[in-house]
């Protein structure tokens, strides 16, 4: 398959692929069914859950309660507030070595507030989060995606 990217007037764009559908073709399964949820903050610095402000460098990892332990990966809202100046969050599956070199929000400037959707794969149940500067971090889960495994 292939996408058409149209722009008016900009000298850099990063597209990046992160997940595919299947045709109609494909056998039925329930694996990677996506369940909506009611949002749920999983992770808000400002008040240290589930840890505190990010530095420079820094990173978090959190499992997000609102989603069974089998789940496959989330759908979720992320967030910089307050980042110290130009940098970036990666949000990945915990556990993955090395660390994805793609970003999930930027900032250019200290200050600002940035978010971005995303859909992250989980690693052993849980995500990790990476900041190249100092920044607090906001993350609500909207869904989740099943991993087709009976309960």
């Amino acid at each position: 398959g292939s996408i058409d990217v149209r722009l008016r007037s900009v000298t850099n764009v990063v597209v990046a692929v992160v997940g595919s559908f299947t045709g109609s073709g494909a056998p039925s399964s329930t694996a990677g069914a996506f369940v909506p949820i009611v949002p749920s903050r999983a992770v808000d610095t400002r008040y240290g859950t589930p840890f505190a402000r990010l530095a420079a460098g820094g990173a978090g990892t959190v499992n997000p309660a609102a989603v069974p332990d089998d789940a496959l990966g989330v759908m979720q809202n992320v967030a910089m507030v307050a980042a110290s100046g130009a940098g970036s969050l990666k949000v990945y599956p915990s556990g993955l070595a090395p660390a994805p070199t793609a970003t999930n929000v930027r900032t250019v400037a200290a200050g600002q507030t940035r978010g971005a959707s995303a859909i992250t794969r989980l690693g052993s149940g849980a995500l990790r989060i990476d900041a190249s500067v100092a920044t607090n971090v906001l993350v609500d889960i909207t869904g989740y995606f099943t991993s087709g495994v009976p309960a």
